[in-house]
């Protein structure tokens, strides 16, 4: 028999405002607010070029031997 747990908590929380929070809450939502803040001034002019570089590494790198010898057959059709 498939017994379920019930949360004593309820299934939405209330939303407070920044005020009422105890003051360490308040540091650690400060410290996230400025965390996002740095993330989003990180994303400069060539993040979209770091992210394609890493995604076209994830796809190259577990298919090294296979994409060395497409390159190869490719090398060699372009020369003869």
């Amino acid at each position: 028999m498939l017994r379920t747990a019930s949360l004593p908590y309820p299934e939405r929380y209330p939303e407070r405002p920044l005020t009422e929070l105890p003051p360490a809450l308040k540091d650690h939502v400060r410290s996230l607010g400025r965390h996002l803040q740095q993330c989003r001034q990180a994303q400069g002019r060539l993040f979209g070029l770091n992210r394609l570089a890493t995604d076209m590494h994830g796809w190259v790198a577990p298919r090294f031997v296979t994409t060395l010898a497409v390159a190869a057959v490719l090398i060699a059709l372009a020369s003869s």
